[in-house]
């Protein structure tokens, strides 16, 4: 007679249940009798589907086929209406997105990110309607953190940046054309940066002289006045406001600035009353009132238009033509202003000084021995001293030396030609013998007999 033995095994399951594993006891039976045979094979068979199913599961076998339609025919009609659902409600979302705006610009970064992820979970209800993921259409898995973001859902890995894929869940981000991106990467693709301090500009834009600026950097170069909400000008490329535009003007442009409306004037409409420059149309004759031009003249502390002035008996200048209001210079017969009283070659003002006639010209004294050729043979002057004159050359007192030994000569000096420049009595009788008696035969040749 056997012992009776206690045989204990796990259930075998095709789908286990989670949790912890549950363990059977089998009443004792003896191993010898025919029972023990019978449980002996049924283990046996269990052990050889077991392996079976791993073998299947390593070789990759196709899943075993659907049962027969008459026994799940009401499943296959319920998956078949959730499919129907699911597509019209893809048609709805699509007809929706349709309909709405496009936003150019939208930045998510005032929301707070709790706000964002909210917590869903499946309901227990099958007439309530399935949430999908926006981008890939998917369904959410149970207690899955899903992103809400303009009444639609995403998973967190579908709700990405469309530049570099990182998650925008828990970060600001923008929206342009449909497509959302990082902060970075929105930055380096559509922001402008600014031209003066070089970031990148993510509010408010301001387009000035070609090139966009911050609000607070876009400042008047000389004052650091903020020129967003007022009209600037440019000098150069850089911007001023208005009154510090009328002095930079004035400085680097040679422009005066007239003293009544402070605005720059050009030389062709400059006028001056007791000193300062002026606009002419913002005084009147004082003779006829009317409106001044820039021929306007000033006489005894007022202004008059130039029909009135010439009506007054007052000289006119012989070289402009014009009124002579201040200094009058009387010369050759003439009136002319004291500017325009110039030497008649090089056209220099004499401003008082002594001038040469000639010819019914004024010379200064340069020109005025050229004139009449009394011009240094060496300096190309005039000769204001005493004049030296050797083969019909003039030179001056200073200039008038030896061509060999640089020593000054006079009129008392014995001198020798040489190739037509002044020898001294030294220098010529240390030449050869045979040179001296060359420059005699040429010297005879050249005499007229």
């Amino acid at each position: 007679m056997r012992h009776a033995k206690t045989v204990s095994y796990q259930l075998a399951c095709d789908n286990p249940i989670p949790g912890p594993t549950k363990t059977f006891q089998l009443c004792p039976i003896e191993i010898g009798s025919s029972t023990s045979h019978l449980l002996h094979r049924r283990l046996t068979m269990n052990q050889t589907a077991q392996q079976q199913e791993q073998k299947r599961k390593k070789a990759k076998m196709p899943p075993p086929p659907p049962p027969p339609p008459n026994q799940s025919l009401s499943h296959q009609i319920h998956q078949h209406q959730n499919k129907q659902h699911q597509i019209e409600q893809r048609h709805q979302r699509q007809q929706k997105q349709e309909q709405q705006p496009n936003q150019v610009l939208h930045q998510q970064s005032q929301l707070n990110p709790d706000e964002i992820v909210d917590k869903c979970k499946p309901s227990s209800n099958e007439n309530e309607v399935e949430l999908l993921c926006a981008h890939c259409e998917g369904s959410f898995k149970p207690d899955e953190d899903i992103v809400a973001s303009r009444d639609k859902f995403y998973h967190q890995t579908c709700f990405a940046c469309a530049q570099c894929f990182r998650p925008l869940s828990h970060t600001e981000f923008y929206e342009y054309e449909g497509r959302r991106y990082c902060k970075y990467d929105f930055q380096m693709l559509f922001a402008p940066f600014c031209s003066k301090c070089g970031e990148f500009i993510m509010s408010r834009v301001i387009k000035a002289m070609g090139r966009s600026w911050h609000p607070q950097c876009l400042v008047c170069d000389r004052c650091g006045t903020q020129l967003g909400s007022t009209s600037l000008q440019k000098i150069r490329g850089r911007p001023y406001c208005k009154s510090c535009f009328i002095e930079v003007a004035q400085h680097e442009m040679g422009k005066q600035i007239c003293q009544t409306c402070r605005c720059p004037i050009s030389n062709a409409e400059l006028i001056r009353f007791k000193g300062d420059p002026y606009h002419p149309h913002h005084f009147q004759c004082a003779r006829c009132d009317s409106e001044l031009g820039p021929d306007a003249r000033q006489r005894d502390g007022d202004l008059y238009c130039l029909r009135c002035f010439d009506k007054m008996g007052i000289p006119i200048c012989s070289a402009c033509r014009r009124p002579i209001e201040g200094r009058i210079v009387w010369a050759l017969g003439r009136t002319w202003h004291v500017e325009h009283f110039v030497c008649h070659h090089c056209e220099f003002p004499f401003m008082g000084g002594r001038f040469y006639e000639w010819r019914g010209h004024a010379y200064c004294l340069t020109h005025y021995q050229s004139r009449i050729g009394n011009i240094c043979h060496i300096c190309n002057r005039a000769v204001t001293g005493v004049l030296a004159r050797f083969t019909n050359k003039a030179y001056c007192p200073i200039h008038f030396t030896c061509s060999v030994c640089d020593i000054q000569l006079n009129e008392k000096s014995k001198l020798y030609e040489m190739d037509l420049k002044p020898v001294c009595k030294d220098c010529y009788e240390r030449l050869p013998t045979h040179w001296k008696r060359r420059l005699a035969k040429l010297h005879l040749a050249e005499t007229p007999k």
